[in-house]
């Protein structure tokens, strides 16, 4: 019985996903919403849509007040505000994974998502150097990206996962960073 409940607890995996991997993230997503232009174009609308709505309970209650109805701009910074404390909090608050023999479940903050390993169509490991490593799952038609730390137990994981093809990215990895490195260095040197 002991030595059952110690095979069934070494075979799992915890770990809190790299802020290097949630920052890379949100880059990608931060300019989608704080650009220049979806701030524009969100006020934009969000003003007609406002303008609109005062102007059609005019007409159809002509008695109605709106005097404090201008206040309802404030709703536009107050929603970027929010956005921008929702990035932060994902910047702050690592992503919790767990995998075991039956499942992977991933902790987001406010939300979660659980795959069991008999619904996973394929697995990969990407290695972009010692500190990035990623894994890619396939299961029910999506695709799910995790980053591991460095500490992971890589053979566990293998074992638990199941078949797992390894993709070596080192080469093109570095590459790339020289490549970024160079441009920055040509830009500060400007």
């Amino acid at each position: 019985m002991i030595e059952k409940l110690r095979t069934k607890s070494s075979r799992k995996l915890n770990w809190s996903v790299p802020r290097w991997y949630t920052a890379h993230e949100l880059r990608k997503v931060v300019p989608i919403v704080f650009g220049s232009r979806p701030i524009i174009r969100i006020t934009v609308v969000s003003l007609l849509i406002g303008v609109g709505l005062c102007v059609a309970a005019k007409l159809a209650f002509p008695q109605i007040q709106l005097a404090v109805a201008w206040k309802a701009v404030l709703f536009i910074p107050a929603m970027f505000a929010y956005l921008g404390m929702h990035f932060a909090v994902r910047l702050l608050v690592s992503t919790q994974v767990k995998i075991t023999e039956e499942y992977i479940f991933c902790s987001l903050g406010t939300s979660a998502w659980r795959i069991n390993l008999s619904e996973i169509e394929s697995s990969k490991l990407i290695v972009y150097s010692a500190e990035h490593v990623q894994v890619v799952i396939r299961a029910k038609g999506r695709v799910r990206k995790l980053a591991l730390p460095p500490t992971t137990d890589l053979e566990l994981l293998k074992l638990l996962l199941g078949s797992i093809a390894v993709v070596d990215k080192r080469a093109e990895f570095q590459t790339a960073r020289r490549l970024v490195e160079s441009i920055r260095s040509a830009k500060n040197a400007s």
